[in-house]
């Protein structure tokens, strides 16, 4: 079971939790997975809406949960937690292996060289952070033959013939995904993506 939203009115998502308690406890064994708990599980105040005691309160049983916030979540919620396990950001050996990854599904030119500087260049990226700019840097040179067609051309064009005349990715590519790309946690940047990158 999992939660992706969380109700704004607090009144309506604590029916919602304690309908999704009953219901994990007549299928048991169970997990609730709770991702972004910071976004529900936040410090409590003395004006805090009664609703919004309540969930806290309701979930404070058996959770399982992730965020990228600790700083953010409620004191009482984070000692729930029996167990709390942080998962640090890739080191550069790990970044090099990501990157590998993605790029063995896209037709890409990259010498060890290449790897290792994109690595370098990478440090403080989360491994969605990665992900994102193999996407970009492989996007780049699809992007730049879909600009240099005739559209017109098209319906008379065999694709697969069109594929082979893409070239490969680059590390010039990577720069460029670079330019357009801040890792999450960069300072006055989120979400990441810079304006006309897409």
């Amino acid at each position: 079971m999992l939660i992706t939203t969380f109700e704004s009115n607090f009144t309506i998502a604590y029916i919602f939790f304690e309908d999704l308690f009953d219901l994990a406890k007549k299928i048991k064994p169970s997990i609730i997975f709770f991702d972004e708990t910071d976004a529900f599980g936040l410090s409590r105040t003395s004006g805090d809406d009664i609703s919004s005691r309540r969930i806290l309160t309701e979930i404070l049983v058996h959770i399982v949960g992730a965020t990228n916030r600790i700083q953010d979540v409620d004191e009482a919620l984070k000692r729930r937690f029996d167990l709390r396990i942080e998962v640090p950001l890739p080191d550069q050996c790990t970044r090099t292996m990501i990157v590998r990854l993605y790029m063995s599904q896209t037709y890409a030119e990259l010498s060890e060289a290449d790897y290792r500087r994109i690595s370098d260049e990478t440090e403080g990226y989360s491994g969605s952070d990665l992900k994102s700019v193999c996407r970009i840097a492989a996007m780049q040179p699809v992007k730049e033959f879909m600009r240099s067609l005739d559209i017109k051309m098209l319906d008379t064009v065999d694709v697969t013939k069109l594929k082979r005349q893409i070239r490969s990715c680059s590390i010039a590519d990577f720069q460029n995904a670079l330019t357009l790309y801040l890792p999450h946690g960069s300072t006055g940047n989120t979400p990441q993506q810079r304006s006309g990158l897409l």
